[in-house]
């Protein structure tokens, strides 16, 4: 079995020495290395005012539309951004308890998934070659779900913060704190080809 060490970055001057020059992902981010399938993954956290960093240029376009761009009484849907390479999907869920939801993931698409309003746990694990979905979507929708894994990591997201998963991370979104909680998020799809 190959160990996986994951590295939980958030975005702030001493990490972006960390990030810079070491990964992006293959057609998007030709500079930089892809950690799909390799011994060391990472997973961004940050807060969407941090604006002294140095992303991939498509992460940053991402997180400079959500600066620019006011969801707050944009009706739940899909929009487009850059074509059907970068769109944005506005939900408004209400989130369940954690034993209720499966770990998900995608082949094609980066998701900065951004919280507007509420509280939200989102569960990570690095990505996974031999993990096998247990419902497969990918290529209709570019999503499958798995069962689901010991040792998820925990996070949680309050107004202003987003993560970015990778394609091939497994997240769990939607998932409550301590209630379920009606909360309005954004998730930016960013294709990587």
């Amino acid at each position: 079995m190959t160990r996986r060490r994951v590295r939980f970055v958030t975005l702030d001057e001493q990490t972006t020495k960390l990030l810079a020059g070491h990964f992006t992902i293959r057609s998007i981010f030709p500079t930089f290395t892809t950690f799909i399938g390799a011994a060391e993954t990472f997973m961004l956290i940050g807060h969407l005012h941090q604006t002294n960093t140095t992303l991939p240029a498509a992460i940053e376009a991402a997180l400079q539309h959500l600066r620019e761009t006011d969801y707050t009484n944009i009706a739940p849907g899909k929009y487009p951004i850059d074509a059907e390479r970068m769109f944005a999907i506005v939900q408004d869920p209400v989130t369940q308890d954690w034993a209720t939801g499966r770990p998900e993931f995608h082949a094609r698409h980066i998701d900065v998934q951004y919280l507007l309003a509420g509280e939200e746990v989102l569960g990570f694990l690095p990505a996974n070659q031999r993990l096998r979905p247990s419902d497969d979507f990918l290529a209709e929708r570019d999503i499958a779900f798995v069962e689901p894994q010991a040792n998820e990591t925990r996070i949680v997201l309050t107004p202003g913060m987003y993560a970015v998963f990778f394609p091939g991370e497994l997240h769990r979104p939607c998932r409550s704190l301590e209630a379920p909680m009606q909360i309005k998020k954004v998730v930016i799809k960013i294709l990587n080809k």
